[in-house]
């Protein structure tokens, strides 16, 4: 592991979120957790654990906050109660969970002085035992720790949501309600609500981002001053990227790290993970991101909502094409030095097919390689398995093109090749479509 203890950058506020693969006792249709695979569940070793702490470490900061989220359940993770210690000592620490587990498990690893939020939510399912999970919110309240419950909203809970937020703001319990996200078959949340449900959330949602989601349906902060990379940070796996909805790749927990210098102008396609760009970040909070404990009111609200329409035709749309238009100039002038030569191309994250259109134009393309069984080539190219390739690889040129999501896999891939004395070359943090596509179908 590289020591970063010879640099400090220097910051306010250092925000890190760190973004686990854990399982989960729930089953709620609308997660993101029902697509994550068994073998990339987060293993969190001793040494794991020491490379999150030496990137925080490499940080100098008044106030240090630690984000502990996953696509599942992370108290279900071996090795969790460790970390949540650890974080401890370094500054403050976010958990988002679903409280079932036993409290004294937390209370003996993450202590009520080191918590930033236990921020929690009251999935459909969580309703099968709302008696339990209230009580545990309430012993924690009781015991000093700060407590949010995210009452998650979707067509069928219209009828008893307003009464069960009543009560839990009755019983001295804060929380806020939000729109379910995700997918269903075909249907995306929150902009496929019934429109009765998505009223009942605008009139009531204290949080911008969900108020912003539900009206613009591709939103997006991009060109908008934002710390996202200078001072907040996302970890997924082994890859440090600016925040949630960015596809780049600022560097690696046991390799190189670039931080930004400063804030810069938002360089994501979209906003779907809820956050916010500095702007309107000081005075709102939003899901797992911002100071939960600053107030809320509709008023203020109001304002960013209309504020945030004059940025989307003044700033945000000319900006999501200029971004695009570089993306795309940067992906050919990537290509160009291929030369028409024969490759073999390895997708990590992504569909190839809408990036092949761009590939033939710069290189013949010979070999994709799909993680299954080796199939008959499809319109001139054959198409191979990891293994296979990997058992028996060629001296011909591999691109490896990977999403931030599967940049660990891809690199993982890349290390376990043999030496065919052609390095491969590698792209980890595409979008999970190419910029021409993307232009083409917004």
């Amino acid at each position: 592991m590289k020591r970063r203890d010879c640099l400090k950058h220097r910051r306010d506020v250092f925000d890190l979120t760190l973004m686990l693969r854990a399982p989960c006792n729930y089953q709620c249709y609308y997660c993101c957790a029902r697509g994550v695979p068994k073998n990339r569940f987060t293993r969190l070793t001793r040494e794991s654990i020491a490379q999150y702490l030496a990137l925080i470490d490499s940080f100098d900061a008044p106030l240090k906050i630690m984000r502990v989220n996953s696509y599942g359940e992370p108290s279900l993770l071996p090795g969790i109660w460790d970390l949540l210690g650890a974080l401890a000592t370094r500054g403050f620490v976010m958990l988002a969970t679903n409280l079932s587990f036993p409290l004294e498990k937390i209370m003996q690893a993450l202590p009520a002085a080191s918590t930033w939020l236990l921020l929690t939510s009251l999935h459909p399912e969580t309703e099968e035992h709302l008696g339990e999970f209230l009580r545990k919110c309430q012993l924690l309240v009781s015991s000093g720790y700060p407590v949010a419950v995210h009452t998650m909203v979707d067509d069928t809970k219209l009828a008893h949501t307003e009464q069960q937020v009543e009560y839990m703001r009755r019983v001295g319990l804060d929380c806020f309600v939000s729109p379910v996200q995700g997918r269903d078959g075909d249907r995306r949340f929150p902009y496929d609500l019934g429109e009765d449900t998505k009223l009942y959330l605008q009139e009531r949602i204290d949080e911008l981002h969900p108020q912003l989601l539900l009206r613009h349906r591709n939103l997006a902060f991009t060109g908008l001053r934002c710390g996202a990379g200078y001072s907040r940070f996302v970890v997924r796996d082994s890859c440090i990227c600016p925040c949630m909805n960015s596809d780049r790749l600022l560097g690696w927990l046991d390799g190189e790290f670039r931080p930004f210098s400063e804030p810069m102008p938002c360089a994501a396609f979209h906003a779907e993970s809820q956050c916010l760009p500095d702007e309107f970040l000081v005075r709102s909070r939003c899901y797992c991101m911002g100071d939960h404990r600053l107030p809320v009111g509709r008023g203020a609200l109001a304002v960013d909502i209309e504020r945030f329409a004059e940025l989307k035709d003044a700033v945000v749309n000319p900006s999501l094409e200029r971004l695009r238009q570089m993306r795309l100039n940067d992906w050919n002038d990537q290509l160009a030095g291929l030369g028409r030569t024969a490759i073999d191309v390895a997708p990590f994250g992504l569909s190839i097919w809408p990036y092949l259109e761009l590939l033939k134009r710069h290189a013949k393309v010979e070999t994709v390689l799909l993680d299954r069984e080796e199939r008959p080539a499809l319109d001139g190219i054959h198409q191979a398995s990891f293994k296979a390739y990997r058992e028996n690889r060629n001296p011909r040129q591999l691109l490896v093109l990977s999403t931030v999501h599967a940049a660990e896999q891809a690199r993982a891939f890349v290390q376990s090749l043999p030496d065919s004395g052609l390095a491969p070359l590698c792209c980890f943090d595409l979008p999970a479509s190419p910029p021409e596509w993307n232009a083409r179908h917004a």
